[in-house]
């Protein structure tokens, strides 16, 4: 079963090796990883300018999902302890980046594309053994959201008729950015 998607997924790959290679190589100090939470576990792939590699992590889904859940209660509780979001978010650094760590260098920029419900994760506050957020060795970057399989994804193009809702500050100025002079307050 799960053999059997991660052979489907190099297949795919490597039908389509010339694009694969293009995006490997424009991922100079930058590495991808994507993560979904499947009925049994984790998978995960992790690809930059040295190629791909997927990885299976089996532990039950319903464990990792208390343990979002948890991270998420903790950290938006004010009388939450340091040490028990630490615990938390220790643990789930075990279960999602440390499998693949070896692939992920100390101060390249770490680009996470997850499923909705690992969505939930802070990854820059996940503790790795040493006691170091992951901030502390990567910047974090959020790609969108993996959509499910019953989901269907629209692949209209986004053009100057497409609306959008943008969000931002009306005042203040961050090195040397203009405030916006329309926006609604």
């Amino acid at each position: 079963d799960v053999e059997a998607a991660l052979e489907s997924t190099r297949a795919i790959i490597a039908r389509e090796s010339e694009h694969v290679s293009r995006v490997f190589s424009s991922l100079h100090n930058q590495t991808a990883l994507i993560l979904g939470l499947t009925t049994h576990g984790v998978a995960m792939w992790v690809y930059d300018d040295h190629g791909l590699a997927a990885k299976w992590v089996q532990k039950d889904p319903a464990d990792i999902r208390l343990q979002v859940e948890h991270l998420a209660e903790l950290s938006s509780q004010p009388s939450s302890s340091l040490e028990g979001i630490r615990l938390v978010a220790g643990q789930l650094y075990k279960t999602l980046i440390d499998p693949v760590s070896d692939r992920i260098p100390a101060g390249r920029a770490l680009i996470v594309q997850t499923d909705e419900t690992l969505a939930a994760v802070p990854f820059q506050a996940l503790v790795a053994g040493s006691g170091k957020y992951l901030e502390d060795e990567h910047t974090v970057v959020y790609l969108p959201i993996l959509p499910s399989a019953d989901v269907q994804v629209s692949e209209s193009p986004i053009d100057a008729s497409t609306r959008a809702l943008v969000v931002a500050s009306a005042g203040g100025s961050v090195d040397g950015l203009r405030p916006l002079g329309d926006v609604l307050a």
